[in-house]
């Protein structure tokens, strides 16, 4: 049982990594204002007062890379269980390569 539980954790918590190094990247982009700090799957960030969000999100989705606004000018990327990791490094090689 002890296995079981220790297997869920670890299966859990992959979805939160990738969130939080998705967060590393955009930390270091011009573009980006301000990363909220990651404590779940779910990242949220705010793009640098001169970009475009709705053309900044256009570039993404014409990349297959879907994120949405929230309003106020943040968005969101969720890590679910099925992001898979060829998913995960094509977003961070992605990301690190966009000039905006």
């Amino acid at each position: 049982a002890t296995t079981e539980i220790y297997t869920l954790s670890l299966h859990d918590a992959l979805p939160i990594c990738r969130a939080k190094e998705l967060a590393s990247v955009l930390q270091s982009k011009k573009w980006v204002a301000s990363v909220e700090p990651v404590e779940t799957n779910i990242l949220i960030f705010s793009l640098a007062p001169q970009v475009n969000e709705s053309q900044f999100m256009e570039i993404l989705k014409q990349k297959n890379i879907l994120i949405s606004s929230m309003g106020q000018g943040k968005l969101r990327i969720v890590t679910h269980l099925d992001y898979r990791e060829v998913m995960h490094t094509y977003v961070i090689e992605t990301l690190e390569k966009l000039v905006i």
